[in-house]
């Protein structure tokens, strides 16, 4: 995997290099080291590239943005991984009858 694609793909959802590190479970010695090769090794190519097809992109509109911001903080979330998890839960528990006919 060439660095460029890993770092197009941190841009686009948004990582610092130290996010990007720990979500790859390595060092940003290890990542910059990459960045220096321009290609990633094979070892580290495949779980990574696992990391990238698992990412969900989610596009708001700014008002819409602010709304789900609002309340989260109504109800003391800090994440938005966490909000959105809070809410499928809540969505299977209230399906939970229905899918169960």
């Amino acid at each position: 995997m060439r660095y460029e694609d890993l770092e197009e793909w941190q841009r686009k959802i948004g990582l610092s290099r130290k996010e990007l590190a720990a979500k790859c479970g390595v060092s940003v010695k290890t990542v910059e080291g990459w960045k220096l090769r321009g290609e990633l090794p094979k070892y580290a190519s495949a779980s990574i590239e696992r990391i990238m097809s698992d990412t969900l992109e989610i596009r708001l509109k700014l008002s819409d943005f602010r709304k789900l911001m609002r309340h989260m903080d109504r109800l003391n979330i800090k994440t938005i991984d966490e909000y959105i998890f809070l809410a499928v839960r809540e969505k299977l528990s209230r399906d939970e009858p229905r899918i169960g006919k």
